[in-house]
């Protein structure tokens, strides 16, 4: 049985080819006269499925770049002529226009696929698309035919039962084969499905099941006036990893963070029950990693400007910044930039695992052990009834690494340390004016218990200042967000004073107005520090490219390009005929990330899909890089 269904498919997608390629060979079946008049040629031909006309059909003339110049239908003998401005090269289109999102038009009661004529024959077929064929004039289209001869298919459909209950199923989706989204059928009650009618050709339909269930998939292909069944596997079961966390050395086991990652990528986070343990569900086959003890990162959004459509037109430069006559020293670029700081548990110290989840698919056990954190306590004195904040430091570098605020009676405490290692300890106030904050100074063993670090407030705080190169305004960040952070505006003069910080390690970021904000740098911050110039961010830089396939501008264009620094452009905006700008960018060397073109064609009942722009490109601070045409090649198969 299983023979005999390959063998039909065999026999469906050889007739599937052969009859989208008679959409174009027919055309040079039977030799006519081309009248030419003046400036015009005229086009004649029919259109039929099988071995019938069809009356009153839609037909065209389509140039890239102007799109149809020319519309018109069939006569009640399924008949067209069309005249045609003899210097323009295009295509001849029947049905829906190229560029349409729907390739399928409903005609006589049937779906009816478009089809389009370029320059010559071409085997095999990719899609009835008329991006990546070859434009021709009037007198050259089909390799010099005089009578075009359309041999139009129907659509066709998919469809299938589910092979679990439908309230475990969130979704049936049909896919390309680029895996975005073509449609999502609705099952009925009894678990059947049908998609909406689709152009011949291949695709994926996937079943998305409701966790712990895997998603499941099959290839399938569309044959013209057939529903064709597809049959993707019952999903199954995913794995679980159910895992404890021992205590050690009376650590404790109870509301402890635990990742779950894959290649580098958190997947889920959870806390340990009051007796250690934990559970992943719903997991594939592959190899993992358990972290104890470490929180997931902060989700941090940074906003991005939106593509948008501009005519191509030159920017006003704009002036660099003049630098000053006898600039003091700067924070070296090249210098230590500070990774942000990662959350860990206050209670023990962060341990990995790594798990490996076999094909047969089940329950893996995975056992850690807790090991207790250090901590530093201790109470605070002289802040004078002042909001205070304690800054532990790594001893030596001087990087921020726990801050506490201690409480009305002075008491502060801070965990998550390295048992046995010694760090230095600062308190600040922080009153209203932050001028008038004040701090003091210690240092302490970090034990699992450690108690005593006392501190006393009895001098000035620490502060930053001295002028960002060229500005006249914006505002100068100091230390981590998750952390110490303090920050001050910069005036008219490029002046700026960042006060009631602690000496230490920190990063810094400029925000200069009407630039991009400075990368960070590592200061050095010490008391009574001489002033320390800063450099503004670049001033931002402009994509500008055409997005074409098949010498025709795309309209709905999806993906990004991003650079070795993590700078990202995003390409997103239905731009007219396929011309996007984009502003606000950082200076760099951007390459186009192939995944995130997939579902670019605007297309909901087709196979085809473009394959991503390859390549890179240079965007210069204060300039507009014109990329040029970026060719998106269509692909069915």
């Amino acid at each position: 049985m299983a023979r005999a269904r390959r063998r039909h498919g065999r026999w469906f997608d050889l007739l599937a080819t052969v009859l989208i390629g008679l959409v174009v060979t027919g055309a040079a079946l039977i030799p006519a006269a081309t009248a030419n008049s003046g400036e015009q040629t005229t086009i004649r031909g029919d259109v039929s499925i099988g071995d019938q006309r069809l009356a009153f059909f839609p037909v065209g003339f389509w140039v890239p770049g102007s799109g149809a110049i020319q519309r018109g239908q069939t006569d009640a003998n399924g008949v067209f002529t069309l005249e045609i401005p003899t210097s323009r090269d295009g295509y001849v289109y029947a049905g829906t226009e190229p560029d349409a999102e729907r390739a399928v038009i409903e005609a006589d009661g049937r779906q009816v696929v478009r089809g389009t004529i370029g320059a010559k024959v071409q085997r095999p077929i990719a899609s009835p698309l008329y991006q990546g064929w070859d434009a021709a004039t009037a007198r050259n289209l089909a390799g010099g035919a005089d009578r075009l001869h359309f041999r139009l298919q129907q659509a066709g459909r998919i469809g299938g039962t589910l092979p679990v209950a439908a309230s475990k199923v969130r979704a049936v989706q049909v896919r390309r084969l680029d895996g975005s989204v073509v449609q999502t059928p609705k099952p009925d009650g009894r678990g059947r499905w049908r998609s909406e009618p689709l152009a011949p050709g291949r695709y994926a339909v996937a079943l998305v099941p409701v966790a712990p269930l895997l998603p499941v998939s099959v290839q399938v292909d569309v044959v013209a006036e057939q529903t064709v069944r597809a049959d993707p596997p019952a999903p199954v079961t995913g794995a679980t990893v159910v895992g404890t966390v021992d205590a050690t050395q009376g650590a404790s086991v109870q509301a402890v963070p635990v990742l779950l990652e894959r290649s580098g990528e958190v997947v889920a986070s959870t806390t340990t029950s009051a007796t250690g343990g934990y559970r992943f569900t719903g997991l594939a086959a592959g190899e993992y990693t358990v972290e104890i003890g470490r929180y997931p990162a902060a989700k941090v959004s940074t906003p991005s400007p939106s593509a948008v459509p501009a005519p191509l037109a030159t920017p006003t430069a704009t002036p660099a910044p003049t630098a000053s006559a006898t600039p003091t020293p700067t924070p070296d670029p090249s210098a230590q930039v500070l990774e942000p700081a990662q959350r860990v548990s206050e209670l023990v110290q962060p341990v990995e695992t790594t798990v490996q989840v076999p094909e047969t698919l089940g329950e893996v056990a995975v056992r850690s052990s807790a090991i207790p954190a250090g901590r530093l306590a201790g109470v605070v004195s002289g802040a004078d009834g002042a909001p205070v904040q304690v800054v532990v430091e790594e001893t030596g570098t001087g990087r921020v690494l726990r801050v506490a605020e201690a409480g009305t009676d002075g008491r502060w405490s801070a965990g998550g340390l390295a048992p046995g290692e010694r760090y230095t300890v600062w308190a600040v106030t922080r009153p209203a004016d932050a001028t008038q904050a004040r701090m003091g100074t210690t240092d302490g063993l970090a034990t699992t218990s450690t108690t005593g670090v006392d501190v006393t407030i009895d001098r000035p705080a620490a502060s930053l200042r001295g002028t960002v190169v060229g500005a006249t305004g914006g505002s100068v960040a100091v230390g981590d967000p998750a952390l110490l952070a303090r920050s001050s505006t910069i005036d008219a003069s490029g002046a700026y004073a960042v006060q009631g910080l602690v000496p230490g390690l920190l990063p810094v970021v400029t925000r200069a107005r009407d630039l991009l904000p400075a990368d960070p740098v590592a200061v050095q911050v010490v008391e009574d520090g001489a002033p320390q110039d800063l450099q503004p961010g670049p001033r931002p830089a402009t994509y500008r490219g055409w997005f074409i396939s098949g010498g025709d501008g795309v309209s709905i264009v999806s993906g990004t390009a991003s650079s070795p620094e993590g700078a990202v452009v995003r390409f997103s905006s239905r731009a007219e005929d396929g011309r996007l700008q984009v502003g606000g960018l950082r200076p760099g060397v951007y390459t186009y990330d192939a995944d995130s073109f997939e579902g670019t064609v605007p297309a909901i009942d087709g196979p085809w899909w473009f394959a991503a722009p390859t390549g890179s490109f240079t965007l210069n601070a204060g300039s507009t890089t014109n990329a040029g045409p970026v060719v998106l090649h269509v692909r069915a198969r």
